[in-house]
């Protein structure tokens, strides 16, 4: 040979990506290098809702609520409750005259423990809570100062719990109970600066025994003042067995694909009493609702079908809650379901050609670098911690114009340990998927003295070489 230094020029074209799957998945791409200037290259894979009326069908049932009468006069006959209906709406307001040229209104609403009014034939769930509102407001002219306020309630079906006193003026306070009714006069003075005042009392329903049903009927509540007591009809409702609202899905878990659906197929049932006319769905995840839905009661007891896009969760593993009400605002018991999206696993990018730097030929055995054009990222959107490996295998380096082959080749040097790279596969990284952060960068990891290197014998001879690197990505289980 003769004296002198001479370079050593080593070209290393990337033309194959391959990503493979050992014992799980199926293969989804490759890439490999080879030194010549034909490659290929794998490039980067580049609600209004829906108003929950609570409220249902309104009865066109009517009564009259407030009656004026003499105090000596006899009590009014209780009505015989009319037709049931499973929600119905009303309020008294009526004009009431206590005295020559004395005039006041009063009107009394009544509500279940949904805040759905009361009226005649409405059904209530037996132990639930019903709530009286009386209100007496003042006109011009009328002469209101502590007038006195009664409430009897029908003792064998309710309790009396509590009262609350509220003023115009915004004053409020609590009324005392007296046994199981209120008859107290009220500490305050209509005018036309404070002119109304209501009292809200809090009744506990008696539970009713299996199968049964009870009427509520009787009571007595009225206001009296200018020596006239005004009555209110209290509207009488039914008493029914409380069933809950149940319902169950087919399927908890779900595997799917990013581009896949999660059909949630189940029932939604009640064994009795109330009658069910409508049931919203939600779906929630992290608290926060993904969808709703209205469905009528036939579909709900037959079979529902609800459906969730997977691309609107992304991929990994979601736990998602359906809930459930009913127009009686009675709930179910919150469903867990379990949604793995599977992501995918490939080469974000790989350098169609990469290069090292240039060797001068001194007798010596050396290493160069890569230069600055070397690209190997992975892409992982799988279920988190899935893992992976990435492996090379390379061709010879050959001077295609000499027909000389490189003495030396490429090694893979990290920690210390430095392993030559030939036509065997050879674990260059290994990785997990991380939700946060699905892509690594692996080439971008390596310093100028690790990762894919290109180490020279010392009877190396100056040339142009090139050869081929093949990527392997592969999805490995848990244990290897």
């Amino acid at each position: 040979m003769r004296q002198g230094w001479r370079r050593l020029v080593i070209v290393l074209l990337i033309s194959q990506c391959f990503v493979g799957i050992i014992g799980q998945a199926a293969v989804t791409a490759e890439s490999s290098s080879a030194m010549s200037s034909s490659v290929v290259s794998n490039e980067p894979d580049e609600k209004q809702e829906s108003s929950e009326d609570n409220s249902a069908d309104v009865s066109e049932l009517s009564q009259s609520g407030v009656s004026s009468e003499s105090i000596a006069n006899d009590e009014e006959k209780p009505q015989t409750p009319t037709t049931m209906a499973d929600t119905a709406t009303s309020t008294t307001d009526t004009t009431v005259v206590a005295g020559p040229q004395v005039e006041a209104t009063q009107s009394v609403v009544a509500t279940d423990y949904n805040g759905q009014e009361l009226v005649q034939g409405l059904t209530v769930t037996g132990g639930k809570f019903v709530q009286y509102k009386f209100k007496l407001n003042w006109i011009t002219g009328a002469t209101l100062e502590k007038p006195q306020f009664c409430f009897w309630p029908s003792s064998n079906t309710h309790v009396t719990k509590s009262a609350q006193l509220e003023q115009a003026n915004g004053k409020k306070g609590s009324l005392k109970l007296n046994g199981d009714h209120y008859d107290l006069p009220l500490q305050v003075q209509l005018n036309a600066q404070n002119p109304w005042v209501s009292v809200t009392v809090m009744v506990e329903t008696k539970p009713v025994d299996k199968g049964k049903t009870q009427i509520v009927q009787g009571g007595e509540a009225y206001f009296e003042y200018s020596r006239a007591r005004h009555k209110f009809a209290l509207p009488e409702f039914m008493l029914v067995e409380w069933h809950p609202l149940e319902g169950s899905v087919e399927q908890q878990e779900f595997r799917v694909q990013q581009d896949g659906r999660i059909v949630i197929k189940g029932k939604f049932w009640r064994k009795g009493g109330l009658q069910t006319k409508k049931v919203w769905l939600k779906i929630t995840r992290n608290g926060k609702e993904l969808s709703k839905v209205a469905i009528d009661p036939m579909t709900a007891e037959n079979g529902f079908e609800h459906v969730i896009e997977a691309a609107d969760l992304g991929p990994g593993k979601h736990e998602l809650y359906l809930h459930a009400k009913d127009n009686h605002n009675l709930a179910i018991q919150p469903i867990r379901l379990t949604v793995i999206v599977q992501g995918e696993l490939k080469f974000e990018k790989v350098s169609a050609k990469a290069k090292f730097e240039s060797v001068t030929v001194t007798g010596e055995s050396q290493v160069a670098s890569r230069q600055s054009d070397w690209h190997l990222k992975v892409a992982d959107t799988r279920e988190a911690a899935s893992n992976w490996v990435l492996t090379a295998s390379v061709s010879e380096l050959v001077d295609k114009d000499q027909n000389q082959k490189l003495a030396g080749g490429l090694v893979h040097q990290e920690q210390g340990k430095t392993l030559m790279l030939d036509a065997t596969d050879v674990v260059i990284a290994r990785g997990q998927a991380m939700q946060h952060q699905p892509i690594h960068d692996v080439a971008g990891g390596w310093t100028t003295d690790s990762g894919v290197l290109l180490k020279t014998r010392p009877d190396a001879v100056p040339g142009n070489y090139q050869g081929t690197i093949t990527w392997r990505l592969a999805d490995v289980p848990p244990t290897e």
